[in-house]
């Protein structure tokens, strides 16, 4: 669910800020900023284009979708990203998490399905991490990273530019920007950026408080208070007040009020520090060296102290328990073979944008071979011969070779390749 109504509310989150195409996304390129993946989005929709499969047990094709974005992502896009899996669900979310239980429309997202994503990224040799809780947590702090995600939370952590990721398939985004300069049209036009420049993020915390966010008890937040009022009641101090407080707020709350609360003030202050001490240090994420840390980046317990921490942050346990892989889960990881996912899938012209090598390769001849199929099933292409057995390197750089000869002589536009080779 992530904070209601909060995107419209900062620059760059209306939908009519909505921009079109990951190719003009260069900041994701960039090894200094990178992107980092929030991966729950994407596996959800994947597992929705194939909802009978899934609901019938078989996630394999909505795995193959999954390696089918990513590999346009990396390949084609030459995104520097990192790609964030959930792993066990915070106790303070579990009145989201039944919510959603209660959805019967939802696509269940097994710990299996993660794990079988977790091998593809491993199989293409793709940065990744299996978060400690759930991703977005993971994905905010990733040093200079840009978060990438479809979930308002990340604005609650303190991050400056998010891509909100409206479709992957129509390449579709918004960019919130909270660098943006301070003007009179910004603070007309958004408000709650405007109080957001002035107090900092704790009127973000605030806004999840009042209107609802994942660890609310109601969906809806503090029933009886909504946007108008909250910033009616933030317009009753002046501007940079240092009385501006929990206490003072949730009195200005009630006055600004346009019906009933129920609430009484003390209640209100009491909610509005809960969720801010949620977003300032209620989750944790881990380091590189597997060492579980707070929300404030403070040691929570490190990796020497729980081998455990390590082996979950690599895929190599149940990621939403923790627990030994079943023999079940085990079987089918082992039946999973990435590399064989796609090669009879065709994916659209649309998709094809030019000559493109994963990062750090100068050369076809540098590439692995699973990074050579990657960039063949991007271009639409197959990696299995007329006899049905796969290509080996030599045939597939020979095919890749002449898909990028064409590609040289147009690289501004799409190239329609023939789909029989």
């Amino acid at each position: 669910m992530g904070i209601n109504k909060l995107l419209p509310q900062l620059y760059g989150g209306r939908m009519e800020d909505q921009l079109t195409g990951f190719a003009g996304l260069e900041d994701l390129k960039n090894k200094k900023n990178g992107a980092s993946i929030d991966t729950g989005t994407l596996i959800f929709v994947c597992a929705l284009v194939h909802k009978s499969s899934c609901l019938a047990g078989d996630y394999r094709p909505a795995v193959a979708e999954f390696q089918r974005r990513i590999t346009i992502l990396i390949c084609i896009y030459k995104w520097d990203a990192n790609f964030v899996f959930d792993g066990v669900p915070p106790e303070a979310k579990r009145y989201e998490h039944e919510r959603r239980q209660d959805d019967k429309d939802r696509v269940p997202i097994t710990s299996t399905y993660i794990l079988m994503c977790v091998k593809v990224c491993q199989q293409m040799f793709l940065k990744y991490v299996v978060a400690p809780e759930e991703a977005d947590m993971q994905a905010g702090r990733e040093g200079n990273s840009r978060p990438v995600c479809r979930d308002s939370d990340l604005a609650a952590y303190n991050n400056k530019i998010i891509y909100i990721i409206d479709s992957y398939f129509t390449e579709t985004y918004r960019k919130i920007d909270l660098t943006v300069p301070d003007t009179p049209e910004l603070r007309e036009n958004y408000p709650l950026h405007g109080y957001y420049i002035d107090y900092g993020r704790v009127v973000i915390h605030w806004w999840a408080a009042v209107l609802g966010c994942d660890i609310s008890k109601s969906r809806g937040g503090i029933s009886g208070l909504g946007d108008k009022a909250f910033l009616d009641a933030l317009g009753t101090f002046s501007q940079r007040s240092a009385d501006l407080n929990s206490s003072t707020f949730s009195e200005a709350l009630l006055k600004c009020a346009k019906q009933a609360v129920s609430w009484e003030a003390k209640e209100i202050e009491a909610e509005l520090d809960r969720v801010t001490k949620w977003f300032l240090n209620g989750g944790s994420f881990y380091d590189k060296e597997g060492n579980l840390l707070s929300n404030k980046g403070d040691i929570i317990r490190k990796a020497d102290d729980n081998p455990l921490q390590l082996r979950h942050m690599r895929g190599d346990v149940d990621p939403r328990s923790m627990a030994e892989l079943t023999v079940e889960q085990t079987e089918t990881m082992s039946r999973l073979e990435p590399h064989n996912l796609l090669h009879n899938s065709k994916e659209s012209v649309e998709q094809i944008k030019g000559i493109s090598l994963p990062a750090g390769r100068n050369s076809l001849d540098e590439c692995r071979n699973p990074e050579l199929k990657a960039m063949i099933v991007a271009r639409g292409g197959n990696v299995t011969g007329d006899d049905g057995k796969a290509l080996n390197g030599s045939q597939m750089r020979q095919l890749l070779r002449a898909y990028m000869s064409r590609e040289e002589l147009c690289p501004l536009t799409s190239v329609h390749f023939k789909r029989d080779r």
